[in-house]
């Protein structure tokens, strides 16, 4: 298994399915994890990574791991790539890797490369590399293509290119192949040909009888152009083949630009140009171009069909299965009807055919061809959307086509078995690569569809969708099946092993184990737990030491975002990162903060999501949880953990559904026998009794009712209170604009503000050392110069909107910028003092992000040297670091 956050991992089943193991691991990288494939020779693992370069796009690289040793792999070999990852291929003992290299990420242009290398006991070693004429676009659509040829397999790798990094923004694909069939892992080049449209996927290309076969998604010509789908047949070059010059095929082309121009009225522009490309002496149809380093290119298609919809609607092809003799072409129009076009490729140097259409509601994304009997046929999964008033929402659909036989025959294929799963608000992304839908067949006609999805609303779901078939079955072909109940983390695969005989879902953090196989699968409605769960990774949120003993806060997300919850784990102290638990206590919620009381007591504040549905839609609101934990050990055994906890609601009010991730930064402090909690501009006291109990809030009540931008601040070694209030000025150059004084206040011993030290400071606070004080303002540098309208416009009415009854008045822009200011506090007064050079360090300089290293900042020469690097000039500012020569404390690394 492999975890970005983890490295690679073994996983021992040997004790059982429910009893997972992990024998051995090796050290993440910190790269991008993107495949690996496993050499079962020499025992070797091949991961592909990627680091991203500063500048923009990536490196990639190839990690060679023996697992001759599962308790111990180890990293043997780094391969340094020739520029990113595009694509990559194993055929035998050989491995084939596409790689593209780019100036920067908006790059233009670029090189291509395809590398092979041979698969040995001490790892990879270089065999061949071969330059592309363009780089690989990155879409991972790259093929190889096995062949029978004179009774001799033939391997050829089919690469998609691009001039463009993503390709996004082609018209056409230019597509080169090169011949990979040397056992010895040379690359022999073929052709290059461009397709009349574009290629996004590797099921779009094929090789038969020495031709390519290429899907595209073409335009129509007109005014008006609309995407078509056309497939096309380019016969490969034999040896020796007969080739003519760059020159000649430039030349020809200009004479049938020429004749274009001249067409007769009476002749579609699609039939001249045919006539004119099939010319005995000038066409370009059928003929090789051999460019001026060797290579072989066609102009032209031999032969090509477009079709599309009848109604000028555009075609989006969504999936391309060849099968035999014949080609099967899913692809959608605007209608949500989607129509399976088949076309005769048994022929492909000499002909290709459309064989009809058969239309289905809804569209397909996902196609897998099958036998059964002899007989071809087609799983498709995708979508449909029901008649208007049964349901707003699409749903996933499943359908199976049965082939028409013989081969050549024009008859349309049928349908023979439809599904639509019942769950509206499930959602399945069935156009990725293939590897992430599990297709299972057990020869005797049934099989099973494991894809990951997940739902939201009252019954949200994360995890993998069954769905089981039966071709023997007189009705219900295809059933729905169970639901695989998995974590909210990022989800990576959902498959079955067929070695123990069960089904998995792997995250980033976890690999949960299902009792389930061909055969048992569940009912529609069911949600399965996983009867085991192996921690593949931890999103450990904070360490921290009491005696003997370290503590982990690890949030765990559920599958039910309202069922998240922080995990403390006891460890030992000499190890805080270790993986020997001596004990957990879960906590509800989130993980906001904690503190270690004198007495050894745990405090942890926790912030739980409470979902709700109204009128059919979910709301959040959320409530905090202190949880006070007690650790009682005897000569450094941990015995006993107690916990007591006491929650409320922050507020009535509900939240999006983003919310659920905002961060409040709450902040936590442990005063003798009470607690006190700060959460922006809201200050809690909890009394530390046998049992815990909320005391309330602070005393505010000498301060002004219409103060605004209240916000509790703890600052040197005491608690304040920074709040605004609105200045009200007849000056006209401030007409229109909120002006506020912003005032400090300390917080006594009794937590009640006194108002008689509050000082007058410009903006909100940030860090106070001492006398010295910074703060975060926003300064108003003036109207838009540039508005047309100027506020407020003598005799001019209110604008009223009709539509929603709102009412206002039209008004010029203020400027403004966000500025830090330097203070001296001085009996009880604050001056200010530029005390750090900041001068220039306004605008975009000053953002949330250097804000927060401020406030973090451990003491004042962190400060100064991150106030420093924000005041650095604004194009040469790239982030706020610290000097080499600062040294850190070893307790707060």
């Amino acid at each position: 298994m492999l975890n970005p956050y983890r490295g690679l991992q073994i996983i021992d089943f040997s004790e059982g399915a429910d009893k997972p193991k992990r024998l051995g691991r090796t050290d993440a990288t910190g790269n991008e994890v993107i495949e690996m494939i496993f050499d079962e020779t020499n025992m070797h693992i091949v991961v592909l990574e990627r680091s991203w370069l500063p500048l923009g796009g990536g490196q990639g690289y190839l990690k060679v791991y023996s697992v001759v040793d599962p308790i111990q792999p180890k990293l043997i070999q780094s391969v340094l790539l020739k520029g990113d990852i595009a694509d990559t291929r194993q055929v035998g003992n050989n491995f084939y890797v596409a790689s593209s290299r780019w100036a920067n990420y908006q790059s233009i242009g670029g090189e291509g490369f395809i590398t092979s290398y041979r698969l040995g006991a001490d790892g990879l070693s270089e065999v061949s590399s071969y330059t592309l004429s363009l780089p690989v676009a990155s879409l991972g659509n790259m093929n190889i293509v096995e062949t029978l040829d004179n009774g001799r397999y033939t391997y050829h790798l089919i690469s998609v290119l691009s001039e463009n990094r993503w390709g996004w923004w082609d018209r056409q694909s230019t597509i080169e192949v090169v011949d990979i069939s040397d056992a010895r892992g040379s690359i022999k080049p073929v052709v290059m040909v461009a397709t009349k449209g574009q290629l996004r996927e590797r099921s779009g290309t094929y090789i038969k009888d020495g031709t390519l076969i290429a899907v595209s998604n073409s335009w129509s010509e007109g005014e008006s152009p609309t995407r078509r789908v056309t497939v096309e047949s380019f016969v490969l070059p034999k040896p020796s083949e007969a080739s003519i010059d760059q020159l000649e095929a430039d030349f020809r082309q200009l004479w049938f630009e020429k004749k274009m121009k001249a067409r007769p009225a009476e002749i579609s522009a699609e039939d001249y140009a045919e006539t004119l490309a099939t010319d005995p002496e000038y066409g370009l149809k059928g003929l090789f171009i051999q460019l001026s380093d060797g290579r072989m290119t066609k102009a032209l298609a031999d032969h090509a069909i477009t079709v599309g919809d009848t109604n000028g609607l555009n075609a989006d092809l969504q999936d391309v299965r060849f099968v035999g003799d014949k080609a099967y072409v899913f692809w959608v129009p605007a209608n949500q009807v989607d129509p399976l076009d088949v076309f005769d490729i048994s022929s492909p140097q000499t002909e290709l055919k459309y064989l009809g259409r058969t239309l289905f509601e809804g569209w397909m994304e996902r196609a897998v061809p099958f036998q059964y009997k002899g007989q071809d046929y087609v799983l498709g999964l995708g979508w449909i959307v029901p008649a208007i008033g049964e349901s707003p929402s699409r749903q996933p659909q499943v359908m199976i086509f049965k082939m028409p036989e013989p081969q050549t025959s024009g008859a349309r294929p049928q349908i023979v078995a439809q599904l639509t799963l019942a769950q509206t608000n499930l959602f399945a992304s069935f156009n990725d690569e293939d590897k992430s839908i599990t297709v299972r067949t057990t020869g005797d006609g049934q099989g099973l569809i494991i894809f990951p999805a997940f739902s939201w609303g009252p019954v949200a779901k994360s995890g993998g969708k069954i769905v089981s078939f039966d071709m023997s079955a007189q009705k219900d072909i295809v059933k729905e099946g169970g639901f695989l109940q998995a974590d909210a983390s990022w989800l990576r695969r959902v498959f079955s092993n067929p070695e123990i005989d069960k089904m998995h879902t792997l995250s980033d953090r976890s690999l949960n184990t299902f009792d389930l196989n061909a055969h048992s699968y569940g009912a529609a409605d069911q949600v399965f737990d996983a009867i085991s769960t192996l921690e593949m990774a931890r999103d450990v949120r904070a360490y921290g030491q009491i005696g003997n003993y370290g503590l982990q806060f690890i949030e765990s997300n559920s599958a039910r975002y309202e069922d998240t919850f922080t995990e403390l784990r006891v460890t030992s102290a000499e190890q805080a990162d270790s993986e020997s638990i001596l004990r957990k206590v879960k906590l509800d919620g989130r993980y906001e903060t904690h503190v270690v009381a004198k007495n050894g007591e745990i405090f942890a504040l926790t912030r739980k999501a409470i979902v709700s549905t109204i009128g059919g839609y979910e709301t959040w609101t959320q409530k905090f949880i202190l949880s006070r934990i007690r650790i009682q050990g005897d000569n450094g055994l941990l015995n006993t953990a107690e916990l007591n906890q006491i929650d409320w609601d922050i507020e009535t009010e509900t939240f999006g559904y983003w919310g659920i991730y905002a961060s409040s930064r709450s902040q936590l402090f442990d005063r003798g026998d009470t607690l006190v909690m700060l959460q922006g501009d809201r200050l809690t006291l909890v009394s530390k009794g046998d049992q815990l109990q909320v005391k309330g809030q602070p005393d505010t009540s000498c301060l002004p009712q219409e103060r605004l931008n209240t916000e509790f601040k703890w600052l040197g070694e005491s608690f304040y209170i920074n709040y605004s209030l609105e200045v009200k000025t007849q000056e006209k150059d401030y007409e229109g604009v909120l002006l506020s004084r912003a005032y400090l206040a300390p917080l006594n011993s009794a937590f009640a503000v006194d108002c008689k030290q509050a000082i007058n400071i410009p903006g909100k606070a940030i860090r106070l050392d001492g006398s010295q004080l910074v703060t975060d303002d926003q300064r108003f540098l003036g109207f838009d110069a540039t508005s047309p309208i100027v506020y407020p416009i003598e005799n001019v009415a209110p604008v009223s909107n009709s539509s929603n009854g709102l009412t206002f008045t039209p008004h010029r822009w203020p400027n403004s910028a966000r500025v830090l200011n330097g203070l001296i506090l001085t009996a009880g007064n604050a001056e200010l003092k530029d005390l750090y050079s900041l001068s220039g360090a306004q605008g975009e300089i000053v953002n949330s992000g250097a804000i927060y290293a401020l406030e973090q900042a451990l003491n004042l020469q962190m400060i100064s040297y991150a106030i420093r690097a924000i005041a650095i000039k604004r194009d040469r500012c790239l982030s706020i670091g610290i000097p080499q020569n600062f040294s850190w404390r070893k307790e707060s690394s």
